[in-house]
């Protein structure tokens, strides 16, 4: 592979490609209006069909110039992917409860400069309603697709270009900033911390999608029942979260880092 493509692309290349997809899912979601209205169809079952032609348009695109294929995009290590996730597949669950809680908690926070309008808090309501439909498309098409570019292209070539640090941290701005409104910035930045982290340890794709589609599935599931205020109200169920996490944490922790010193 040229060493150009491996640097592809830069950060402000990567901003231009999450602009570029929008342009792309305007233009399916008007081809499909004009073919066919979709009468029937709700909006998580057109939005999962529309995100699945866009990215495909922009992923087969992006790893033709690269020479990559899909194998090594998801799994970019020596190691199985079954090897892989047992070793992290376990303890990454363990990071989803306790994680989804501090989340719950930063946002309530951000809600206090920010108040949601009513047309925010209907998006939100019908991301989250709408059956097997929305936990298809919330809870696996979404996390699938958006590892494969915030984690598989953007991260993967910024580690290329830039130190650790500085590679997770400019994936994860763009991550959040690519949802578009304030209160999925805040999520989506530390989660994205998260998941390069879990990414440039491991290099492969897959321990970020079991969390991905955990937290996704689990939100989903829990919908409006969670809130700070019930967090307090249900002491050892949120101890216990916090326990699980930490301790799926420390375990993570050790594995990696005796994984990359070759232990």
């Amino acid at each position: 592979m040229h060493k150009t493509r491996d640097l592809f692309p830069s950060v402000l290349e990567a901003c231009f490609l999450v602009f570029l997809l929008y342009l792309i899912e305007y233009f399916v979601v008007g081809l499909i209006t004009e073919v066919d209205r979709f009468s029937g169809i709700g909006f998580s079952d057109t939005w999962g069909f529309v995100a699945v032609v866009g990215n495909g348009i922009l992923f087969s695109a992006l790893l033709h110039y690269k020479g990559q294929t899909y194998r090594d995009l998801f799994h970019a290590t020596s190691s199985s992917v079954a090897a892989t996730l047992a070793v992290v597949g376990i303890p990454t669950l363990m990071m989803v409860p306790g994680t989804m809680i501090a989340m719950t908690i930063m946002s309530d926070f951000v809600l206090i400069p920010f108040p949601m309008s009513d047309s925010d808090q209907r998006m939100f309501q019908q991301m989250m309603t709408g059956g097997f439909g929305t936990l298809l498309v919330v809870g696996l098409i979404g996390p699938v697709l958006e590892e494969m570019l915030f984690r598989g292209i953007f991260l993967r070539s910024f580690l290329n270009q830039y130190s650790r640090t500085r590679a997770i941290v400019l994936s994860s701005l763009i991550f959040g900033a690519a949802h578009f409104n304030v209160y999925q910035f805040v999520v989506g930045f530390f989660v994205g911390l998260l998941l390069g982290w879990l990414y440039e340890r491991t290099r492969s794709l897959w321990p970020c999608i079991v969390f991905h589609v955990a937290y996704n599935s689990l939100l989903i599931w829990l919908g409006d029942t969670i809130d700070t205020g019930r967090l307090w109200s249900w002491p050892l169920v949120t101890l216990m979260s916090v326990a699980i996490t930490i301790a799926g944490a420390a375990m993570l922790r050790k594995t990696l880092a005796a994984r990359a010193n070759g232990g």
